[in-house]
């Protein structure tokens, strides 16, 4: 399992909040210092998860440290539209690109939204 340790910092207030994420084989937790789930430490909780669960990508969140039952998100509407040759070889290059482990950055190249399917 790999331990990543990490600080925000509110631009406005200062005030700081540590934090820390662990990569496992199936999921990524995020815990936040002071943040937790029901039935675990207090101190550091891992509130927040992206797994892989039957084939599918899902985030899981706990908003509230008494109700032992996480909110569930599938990422299935964020799937990349990859039948097509053109959009799989951009959706490999970006994810080859090196990104900044410190910093979200806004994308510098989008790709072309999947059409929504007809009901």
């Amino acid at each position: 399992m790999q331990v990543i340790r990490f600080t925000l910092t509110d631009e406005e207030s200062g005030k700081e909040l540590d934090g820390i994420i662990e990569i496992g084989k199936q999921s990524l937790q995020i815990g936040l210092a002071n943040h937790g789930t029901d039935g675990t430490e207090i101190a550091y909780g891992r509130p927040i998860a992206v797994e892989i669960y039957q084939d599918k990508a899902r985030l899981l969140y706990w908003p509230d440290i008494n109700d032992p039952g996480p909110q569930i998100i599938t990422m299935d509407g964020a799937l990349c539209p990859c039948e097509d040759g053109e959009l799989r070889s951009q959706f490999d290059e970006l994810w080859r690109t090196p990104r900044s482990p410190t910093a979200l950055e806004p994308p510098t190249r989008t790709l072309a939204r999947r059409p929504k399917e007809q009901a």
